[in-house]
């Protein structure tokens, strides 16, 4: 685990096929510094910043 990211829940909001969810974050962490694991069409892959 790199880090972490704790919320609670402030509103659900209609996104068509999809619901939007946003959080009022309570706690972060950041454990391990490491490059960034992302999911995208299908695979995971990493990103340089």
């Amino acid at each position: 685990m790199l880090a972490y990211i704790d919320c609670d829940l402030h509103s659900v909001l209609d996104g068509g096929d999809h619901d939007i969810i946003l959080g009022a974050v309570t706690d972060l962490d950041v454990k391990h510094e490491g490059g960034a694991l992302v999911f995208f069409r299908g695979g995971y892959g990493r990103v340089a910043f």
